[in-house]
């Protein structure tokens, strides 16, 4: 599978790193990785649309398909990762939570640094992987964006739900013959199985009048993602066990959504902005509920974004271990997003944010 290394470059570029700098992230982590020659399948030759689709959501042929995606962004885009992200996302982002949002923030890194081949990576990520949500469950859903009751509520609401918590607790066979860990196969149940409970919640989710209104231009639908981009932020910060590494999948994975949707017909939004919701609800919920505290987000932090940049670029103690790549992301998201800011409520919660991911171990429940 493709690996996280541009990830890393992208995010130190971002934040100004060396040349340098880079290659030592690199060096480090080449010798964490496994050859392609040892993940080798049979080859399969995808010579239309149909055949690609019989492997969509299969979990195999993965080079296959990067080759699929790299012959068609040549042949049908005219090497343009835009017109390929207007075509073809909208299509594929009803799945794209499936390997913990890994084939997503793929596309985003590769389609923000305007990478054609990660691109390629990205889409066939998204391809290997697709789990969609089960959308037919949710038809009878209020209105998404008529709701009023601020966002940690709900999750808070969600988390007290007899019903999904039971569903977790009896766990669901559904997807026990995939290959993946125990979080992967609980958060694809629940968005298999329970999208209607979890659509239910989101959209008695209260949000900005963009999405309110019914009536998104392009400044709305930037409007609309950053406050997306925001929420994932503080649902991040707020748990007291620091650091749950699905949680933080989500402030990257919402960031890639909104490089991509840059170039995605603005009337497709609305629709994968909710969708985006039901998967950091089913993330959380997977998670086993972690213990939210508000207060969390007015606690200030004795660091600043910029001091905790340079942190990170330097270089790391010889023979020692580099940052995890993940670490660079966040911190590359907080400060760009607080650039933008006008919301004098979340200028901390970036640091806030940016300091849980330098100074605290991943948590992964298994």
């Amino acid at each position: 599978m493709s690996n996280h290394i541009g990830h890393g470059i992208i995010a130190l570029k971002r934040l100004g790193a060396s040349p340098q700098r880079a290659v030592e992230f690199v060096d480090w982590y080449t010798a964490r990785l496994e050859s392609r020659s040892e993940h080798e399948e049979e080859h399969v030759d995808i010579a239309s649309e149909e055949d690609a689709l019989k492997l969509l959501g299969a979990n195999k042929n993965f080079y296959a398909l990067v080759d699929y995606y790299e012959k068609r962004l040549k042949e049908d885009y005219g090497n343009s990762p835009e017109a390929m992200v207007a075509d073809l996302f909208p299509k594929l982002s009803v799945g794209m939570a499936a390997s913990a949002l890994h084939g997503l923030i793929h596309l985003g890194y590769g389609f923000a640094s305007q990478t054609g081949w990660m691109v390629c990576e990205g889409f066939a990520y998204l391809h290997f992987s697709y789990a969609p949500i089960a959308l037919d469950a949710v038809k009878e859903s209020p209105l998404f964006g008529a709701g009023e009751i601020p966002i940690l509520e709900v999750i808070a609401r969600v988390g007290q739900n007899d019903g999904l918590k039971r569903f977790l607790q009896e766990e669901d066979s559904a997807f026990k013959g995939r290959e993946t860990s125990g979080f992967q196969r609980r958060f694809l149940a629940l968005l298999g199985k329970r999208s209607a409970e979890l659509m239910a919640a989101v959209c008695q989710i209260e949000t900005p009048s963009p999405l309110r209104d019914q009536c998104l231009d392009a400044a709305g639908a930037n409007e609309a993602l950053k406050w997306l981009l925001d929420c994932c932020i503080i649902a991040y910060c707020v748990t007291t066990r620091p650091n749950y590494f699905f949680m933080l999948h989500g402030v990257t994975g919402c960031w890639s959504l909104r490089q991509i949707l840059a170039s995605v017909d603005v009337r497709y939004i609305p629709t994968i902005i909710r969708n985006y919701l039901c998967i950091l609800l089913a993330a959380y919920l997977a998670e086993d509920c972690p213990t939210i505290d508000s207060a969390i987000l007015t606690s200030g932090c004795t660091s600043t974004l910029e001091g905790m940049r340079q942190e990170v670029l330097r270089s790391p103690t010889k023979g020692g271990d580099d940052r995890d790549e993940h670490v660079f992301k966040l911190l590359q998201v907080c400060i760009e997003t607080s650039k933008e800011n006008t919301d004098p409520e979340m200028d901390s919660i970036y640091e806030i944010a940016a300091d849980k991911v330098l100074n605290n171990p991943f948590y992964f429940r298994t």
